[in-house]
């Protein structure tokens, strides 16, 4: 009887100390939880990407000028469009931009070259961009496209309408007129220099093949950039697209593939994501603020573009 009851006496005092200590070491380990969490929050909207999918990890200096952001988030989009320092905005399109990837991927060969473009004041007229699809997209046995692509364009269209409406000048924010939507199939480099646009904004989302590349504001010489384009004409043309961006890049890349020493590491739009670029008219008159510095992918191949601006700069 003895023995018994020493061993529930030390049981009871096993069990005071749990529920002692338990409580604490709860605590302790939600206050990390939480700590964690909100480190994490803090940092996802400086994501930047490495192959063609992106990783949270801390942005070291050499990306700033570039965010990342959940479309659907208009605080996210808020807080890009706001910051000054922020040029690029990358926008995950969620299980959306997945399926349109998919869909144009899994077709891209049997697409032909090809330019849609429409004007329009309200997403109402985007029926006029429809009519420029070539027949077997417009109502042919690859109309599943076009169907798609509608509904893309709508959306990209709003997001494009909501960043605008972040954009201030003269203390004011700027109203959106007219959009010009772009949906293009194109089979070579359209623009494989680094440059800015003389737009408030674009945006641009490739449906199908490799993605527009960034350069990130730590890894872009601007003052070299803005010699190269005080340069006489002749002068530009005469230096190829690989002399022209080796010059404005600051780094060596590690990762930009043969024969590309000395670029600067180019951030690639990932699949099934967007890219909102400021222009040089962000704050004003083209050239009143820099633009977000991109260029084509490198290496020739084919994809499919939306693209959403401003009319009235075009």
């Amino acid at each position: 009887r003895a023995r018994i009851l020493e061993n529930q006496a030390g049981a009871a005092t096993a069990m005071a100390r749990f529920h002692k200590v338990k409580p604490k070491a709860l605590r302790v380990g939600f206050g990390k939880a939480v700590i964690l969490l909100a480190f994490f929050r803090g940092i996802a909207w400086l994501w930047p990407f490495q192959g063609g999918r992106p990783e949270v990890r801390l942005a070291p200096a050499d990306d700033r000028g570039t965010a990342a952001a959940d479309w659907r988030s208009a605080d996210d989009i808020r807080r890009s469009m706001e910051n000054d320092e922020v040029l690029a905005c990358f926008l995950d399109l969620g299980e959306d931009g997945k399926r349109s990837q998919k869909l144009w991927s899994e077709k891209l060969q049997d697409v032909p070259p090809f330019e849609a473009t429409c004007i329009t004041r309200d997403l109402d007229g985007l029926e006029m961009l429809q009519e420029q699809f070539p027949p077997i997209i417009k109502d042919g046995w690859l109309n599943e496209l076009g169907r798609a692509v509608l509904h893309d364009a709508q959306k990209l269209a709003k997001i494009f309408i909501q960043s605008m409406s972040y954009r201030k000048t003269d203390g004011s924010k700027s109203d959106v007129q007219k959009l010009r939507i772009r949906l293009a199939c194109v089979d070579h480099v359209q623009c494989p220099r680094v440059h800015w646009d003389d737009v408030p904004l674009r945006l641009v989302c490739t449906l199908a093949g490799a993605g527009t590349e960034v350069l990130p504001e730590g890894r872009a010489d601007r003052g070299t950039f803005q010699d190269l384009l005080s340069m006489p004409l002749e002068r530009q043309v005469a230096l190829n697209s690989k002399e022209w961006n080796q010059r404005v890049s600051r780094g060596v890349s590690h990762r930009v593939g043969q024969g590309q020493a000395g670029l600067g590491d180019l951030t690639p739009v990932p699949d099934g994501w967007a890219v909102l670029l400021k222009g040089s008219a962000w704050h004003g008159e083209p050239g009143a603020s820099p633009g977000a510095l991109h260029c084509s992918p490198r290496e020739a191949s084919k994809r499919v573009l939306l693209q959403v601006d401003l009319a009235e700069y075009l």
